[in-house]
């Protein structure tokens, strides 16, 4: 008896009790239930009387009259479709049969999962309000994501057509192709995230050890020299003068004309249109068809079979004979009917080129795979065709479509709104208790429904919960759900007072210390999105600077790789890295919001900062050096940005030699990049400026151990001085003595006097006329390699020309 009553209630219960069992002892004595067969016989008959629009009076008094040993097995009897009598009732929406199911009765545990068609997804798919109110208030655990080829909703189709469903979903063909895209961004991060976390990933010094080296190799000294260039021939010409002399039996008897004539149009031929990588099959055509049968030795002459694609539907895959009188061309192909293989709409290119045939013939079939050629030739035996076998292409797998589908994406897709806004109320408002009802698109972005978000902003919203929802999918490190939420949505430009994403991406990425290998999807979405990668509308928020200064403050080495592939994506779609910040700042006459970090000149200027800052959050120093060599290797090779003269860019890494070290790597690398060491500030170069920092630095020890490595930098520090003009670095050669030559601490004395002599020898001995000539061209085309290369030079003057 419980506490909580008092006898006269206990009293009450327990009679109540006594009239519900002997209630159900007269039912179970007047059931006709005696097997299992006679029960699957009484759950067809109420199934049909289910349909049928029965009162709900009498389906209840049959199923009370279903013995209690055999309750158990009610839940298993499944018609010919496999549903039982629980899916009966929500697809003819009886929500109060449903109840009476779920609560009322013990036909249907709580642990209890149908083998097909779960229930709350069979009602949200269908649109059943009432019968997905009632699973959702008896089994809440019910609504879950699918993950197995039994939770997919398979109907039959009397079924289907009774509720008017249809295989296609009832989203746009905008929607679906959105939804498809959005999909397929995380399948890579999510093989990125299980490397990561695998305990045998690679060592990260270890990778970015071996692609330095790899540029570092790239940018040892090469062998100067210059080659006399032979003398071109006229193509043209040549092939008129062999045009001359055709090709006939007469010329076929001589040994010495045949291989003559072959030879020279082989010799030719490739060079009168450029090549290109394709694939290239070497067949034989017959140009001895007229003679009697028989292999005749050295008649083969060699032609070109070529693969590509093609959009025209015209040109279709069929049966081809083809002649050329004038080279007794014979080639014939077999149809795909032929080869008893079904029609396709694809259509593959054939190209044949033949020398001295003015015809080309095409055949047509797209996206094939393999290609299986069957040749012969004429002979004793039958000639045999070759034959071209197409393969059937292989159809998009869909059986996975099921996969991570939750109640509400089923509803979503189909466009019920009803269903959804309870779903949202019941279920997510409920998990997170933080979150007000009111703020759908939040609860759908942390559901991660893209579906959901979709069919919300075709209604009206807030402005605060699309804020809201857009920094909850950036901080979640969703791109599926941020596209959703920017394609589809108002303009994003003015969210968070005009701030780029960008910006908000990369901080947020720092602040929450997970997740980072989703970064690289992330930044894909934002541009897909229409986002400005070089957005500036608030002083220093520029993206790549803030992806630069966010890289050298993470916690753990595996991360850089992420930082790294999202500068490559930037810089891919035209980021600016020579945007100056300090300049905007000074233009800018509105009050705007500050923020921690600093402002930059450009991003070189922005990597040498933050790796300066960086050396006391890195427990070793070797981590700064090795992600600034990094990061300005990639911007040297991938900068798509017309390059410029970068006047301060040595300046701004010799302010940070003392932290940094002189790295052979990133100096030459920069005056690749267009920096210019004849650039003076405040009256200095940039190599007077490496000595200001260098010296009151080595005063700092009574005793140099590390000589060898600064006569290593002084070998950089050659480099620059043979980048300069011998007027420049005679001057910077006497603001060094005026400032040093006194001055100079004991502990330095090795390093300056040897600098100071190998100066003196660069300034007075000439130097030879090929380094005049090359530094001269350099200046020219004002150090930009790439329109250097736009000039017809020879590649062994372009390795004199480029430091």
């Amino acid at each position: 008896m419980n506490s909580g009553l008092t006898f006269a209630e206990a009293y009450l219960r327990r009679k109540a009790k006594e009239v519900a069992d002997a209630k159900q002892r007269r039912y179970e004595s007047s059931s006709q239930v005696s097997n299992i067969n006679d029960l699957k016989q009484v759950i067809d008959n109420l199934t049909h009387e289910i349909e049928k629009d029965v009162p709900l009076k009498t389906i209840k008094l049959a199923l009370k009259a279903i013995p209690s040993n055999f309750t158990k097995y009610v839940s298993n009897c499944t018609d010919s479709d496999g549903l039982d009598i629980l899916h009966h009732a929500i697809i003819n929406n009886k929500p109060a049969l449903v109840t009476f199911l779920l609560a009322e009765s013990n036909y249907f545990s709580t642990s209890h999962i149908p083998h097909l068609n779960p229930y709350a997804h069979l009602a949200a798919m269908i649109g059943q309000k009432e019968c997905l109110r009632a699973i959702l208030q008896h089994r809440p655990a019910y609504f879950f994501p699918c993950h197995k080829p039994s939770h997919a909703i398979q109907l039959p189709d009397h079924i289907m057509k009774k509720l008017r469903l249809t295989e296609r979903n009832m989203r746009t063909k905008g929607s679906e192709r959105l939804i498809e895209k959005v999909k397929c961004l995380t399948k890579a991060a999510e093989i990125k995230m299980r490397q990561v976390n695998d305990s045998t990933s690679p060592d990260v010094i270890g990778v970015l050890d071996k692609e330095i080296g790899n540029v570092d190799q790239s940018f040892q000294k090469q062998k100067k020299h210059i080659k006399m260039l032979p003398q071109r021939r006229d193509i043209r010409h040549s092939i008129a003068s062999l045009k001359k002399e055709p090709l006939s039996p007469d010329l076929l008897k001589d040994t010495a004309q045949k291989s003559n004539w072959m030879s020279g149009l082989s010799k030719f031929i490739p060079r009168l249109k450029p090549r290109r990588r394709q694939h290239k099959i070497t067949l034989y055509r017959d140009i001895a068809s007229h003679f009697e049968q028989g292999v005749v030795r050295g008649a083969g002459e060699p032609i070109r079979l070529e693969y590509d694609k093609s959009w025209r539907p015209e040109q279709k895959a069929k049966v081809i004979s083809r002649t050329e009188s004038q080279d007794n061309l014979s080639i014939s192909t077999l149809s795909r009917q032929s080869l008893g293989q079904p029609r396709k709409r694809e259509s593959l290119i054939k190209r044949m080129s033949i020398p001295n045939a003015s015809e080309t013939t095409h055949y047509s079939n797209k996206n094939v795979k393999a290609l299986g050629i069957d040749f012969g030739v004429r002979g004793k035996k039958k000639y045999k065709d070759f034959k071209v076998k197409l393969p059937v292409h292989e159809h998009r797998d869909k059986s996975d479509a099921y996969m991570n589908k939750t109640p509400m994406t089923l509803a979503s897709e189909r466009g019920h709104d009803e269903c959804v806004q309870l779903m949202l109320e019941m279920v997510l408002v409920k998990r997170n208790p933080t979150i007000s009802s009111n703020e759908a698109l939040v609860l759908a972005t942390k559901a991660q429904c893209p579906e959901t978000i979709l069919l919300l902003l075709d209604k009206p919203y807030s402005q605060t919960d699309y804020q809201n929802a857009v920094l909850l999918s950036i901080r979640e490190m969703d791109p599926v759900s941020l596209t959703a939420l920017l394609s589809k949505g108002r303009s994003f430009r003015s969210l968070f007072d005009g701030m780029n994403l960008f910006h908000i991406l990369y901080t947020q990425c720092v602040i929450s210390g997970h997740r980072f290998e989703y970064m690289p999807e992330m930044t894909r979405a934002l541009i897909a999105c229409k986002e400005d990668v070089n957005s500036h509308n608030i002083p220093r928020t520029f993206p790549m600077y803030t992806l630069i200064n966010c890289a050298f403050n993470i916690t753990i080495g595996n991360q850089i790789f992420f930082f790294i592939e999202c500068l490559y994506i930037l810089l891919d779609n035209k980021a600016n890295p020579h945007f100056d910040e300090d300049k905007q700042k000074k233009q800018s006459t509105r009050a705007t919001q500050s923020f921690a970090r600093k402002s930059f000149t450009s991003a070189i200027n922005c990597i040498f900062g933050s790796a300066k800052d960086s050396i006391n959050f890195f427990e070793k120093s070797y981590w700064s050096k090795l992600f600034m060599k990094k990061f300005v290797t990639t911007i040297e090779i991938y900068d798509r940005t017309p390059r410029r003269i970068l006047n301060t860019v040595l300046f701004d890494y010799m302010e940070a030699v003392c932290e940094l070290g002189l790295d052979r790597t990133i100096v030459r690398c920069l005056l690749r990049y267009g920096a210019n060491p004849d650039h003076q500030i405040h009256g200095k170069y940039a190599v007077n400026v490496y000595f200001d920092k260098i010296l009151p630095h080595m005063t700092r020890f009574e005793i140099i151990n590390s000589l060898a490595l600064y006569h290593q930098e002084l070998d950089t520090l050659r480099i620059v001085c043979k980048s300069m003009s011998n007027h420049h670095l005679t001057r910077s050669m006497l603001v060094f003595l005026q400032d040093h030559l006194l001055s100079c601490p004991i502990q330095a004395l090795p390093i300056t006097r040897d600098f100071a002599a190998l100066v003196d020898k660069m300034v007075r001995n000439p130097r030879p006329l090929v380094d005049i000539a090359a530094l001269s061209v350099w200046i020219l085309v004002k150090r930009n390699k790439t329109k250097l290369r736009l000039l017809q030079i020879p590649q062994e003057c372009l390795s004199l020309i480029i430091p």
